[in-house]
């Protein structure tokens, strides 16, 4: 009887221990979610699938000039909208990007 009390507890520590790793995740996930938004100048403006699109943009820019290219022409957009929208973003894109991103230098 006792074996199956210690089982017993064993196993809902276990379950207890797996549900939290769990919620751990997904508030890292949310987390990079956030700041991967908040990396990007206008990020509030897009949807998700802008969003994808520009990382996609910048992913696979071969050199940094391209990048710089690709930064520069979404910075015109988001200036625009956000004109549109009566909101203001600065008048240049943010020297090297805002975040780096993951492996900057990488190319």
């Amino acid at each position: 009887m006792k074996s199956k009390s210690v089982l017993s507890g064993m196993f809902f520590l276990l379950l207890l221990s797996t549900g939290l790793g769990m919620a751990a995740d997904q508030e890292k996930e949310r987390d990079q979610r956030q700041m991967r938004a908040q990396q990007t100048t206008g990020s509030q403006m897009m949807t998700g699938e802008e969003r994808a699109e520009h990382r996609a943009e910048m992913h696979n820019a071969k050199s940094q000039k391209e990048r710089e290219e690709v930064r520069s022409e979404h910075h015109e957009k988001m200036k625009a909208r956000a004109k549109e929208q009566g909101k203001a973003i600065p008048e240049n894109p943010p020297a090297g990007g805002m975040g780096g991103g993951m492996g900057g230098s990488r190319r």
